[in-house]
């Protein structure tokens, strides 16, 4: 009997031992299996969070983006309408001056017809109208360097000879 109460008591341990063992195997495998869905959550929100700030960078990224381009967009914009105001103000003086140019033409026929009229009406005794240019031309600015006259200015290269004769002549009988 003792024997039996041993095997008995050897069983009974035993078994108690094994249902200890099951049922902390058990709690072992329902701990980690609520780890693992703890760490399943903790990466899905990881995850998710990096998805966002992902998201956030690209979005912000997509509106520097965006407002540089509008940027160029309006400089660009700029650009053309400073270049049509150019435009239109070369087109307006490049007019005005065709007008300037078209009353010039029409000045310098005027004066073409006078200088062929230069010569009507006059004696033949006043001589060739070019030598009269020359001499009045010659005989103004000799008197206006007799009245002290530090500049004159003269048209004709025959003028500035006979002037500068004139002058040098002044000089001799001022010695």
């Amino acid at each position: 009997m003792c024997l039996f109460a041993g095997y008995y008591w050897r069983k009974v341990a035993g078994e108690a031992r094994i249902s200890s063992a099951e049922a902390e195997a058990a709690r072992l495998v329902e701990e980690a299996g609520r780890e693992a869905e703890a760490k399943q959550r903790e990466a899905l929100v990881s995850a998710k969070e990096e998805t966002l700030r992902m998201r956030n960078e690209i979005e912000r990224e997509a509106r520097e983006r965006r407002a540089e381009q509008q940027r160029l967009e309006r400089r660009l914009v700029q650009k053309e309408e400073t270049l049509d105001r150019k435009y239109r103000g070369v087109d307006q003086r490049e007019r005005e001056l065709s007008g300037k140019e078209k009353r010039l033409l029409g000045k310098e026929k005027e004066l073409e017809t006078k200088e062929a009229k230069v010569g009507a009406g006059v004696p033949e005794s006043w001589g060739d109208w070019f030598e009269r240019a020359v001499t009045w031309e010659t005989l103004t600015s000799v008197m206006l360097v007799e009245a002290g006259a530090n500049i004159v200015e003269v048209r004709h290269p025959e003028t500035v000879r006979r002037v500068k004769s004139a002058v040098q002549d002044l000089m001799k009988a001022g010695r």
